[in-house]
């Protein structure tokens, strides 16, 4: 998405009110392959140039039908990028835990890359999953697991979503992000006097949103009931942490 100006609004009495005007954009990027790599001829070591559909090299005459075949090499240089896996096939990987106050954590970017969804295998585990999400929402710390996927390592932080579901947030590496600017928020500064005045500005202005708010309507959605098949409903694969480890107890 490209940065853009936005105008946040609410319908009071229906009449659009002015809320706040913010500009919005990408507020970080993680440093990519092609700002320090180039894709030479795998023979020669050469550029090549893309024509028909493939990649052919003047100087020796090779083809190539797809970018995959050609050689990744350090930008300026005949210097072959080695990517070593990391991880080995079929090998469990394993996360190494870490906590960071949420103060000392302000500092670093947790610009996501992905979020995945989080479930366990034995009672023991929610037992001791459900302790973490406990420091992570009621005591300002950050939970952070770093693992090995099959080329590159991962950091991420262990949260509860705003609808509560727990969630891996993968965020970009604090080596290798590029910062924009965004607002931020302290929440120690937040004072009693401003929980009041907040909700008494939501109760006024703010009105309540329901499933119709969480959806869209645009091309996507014009032909979605004739030619896509619907996804189910949720079903009981969302699962109260709560309830597993009751389970155990019993």
């Amino acid at each position: 998405m490209k940065p853009r100006k936005l105008k946040l609004i609410a319908e009071v009495s229906g009449f659009p009110t002015a809320i706040a005007e913010v500009h919005i954009q990408n507020f970080a990027s993680e440093a990519d392959l092609k700002d320090w790599t180039d894709l030479v001829c795998p023979t020669c070591l050469e550029p090549t140039e893309y024509k028909g559909g493939g990649y052919e090299c003047k100087k020796c005459n090779g083809s190539y039908s797809w970018w995959g075949k050609l050689l990744r090499v350090v930008k300026g240089t005949k210097t072959k990028v080695e990517m070593p896996r990391l991880l080995k096939e079929g090998e469990i990987t394993v996360g190494k835990l870490y906590k960071m106050g949420r103060e000392d954590f302000a500092k670093y970017c947790d610009a996501t890359k992905a979020e995945r969804g989080v479930i366990v295998s034995d009672g023991g585990s929610a037992h001791n999953l459900f302790k973490l999400l406990v420091a992570t929402e009621k005591l300002d710390c950050v939970i952070i697991t770093v693992y090995n996927d099959t080329t590159e390592q991962v950091v991420a932080l262990l949260k509860v979503s705003a609808s509560g579901r727990i969630l891996l947030q993968e965020i970009i590496p604090a080596n290798l992000v590029h910062m924009k600017e965004t607002l931020m928020l302290n929440r120690n500064e937040i004072t009693e006097k401003d929980v009041t005045e907040a909700k008494a500005f939501v109760a006024q202005f703010i009105p309540e949103a329901n499933e119709e708010t969480l959806q869209v309507s645009d091309y996507r959605t014009a032909f979605l009931d004739e030619h896509i098949e619907q996804p189910e409903k949720e079903t009981a694969k969302v699962v109260q942490i709560k309830e597993i480890m009751a389970k155990v107890k019993a």
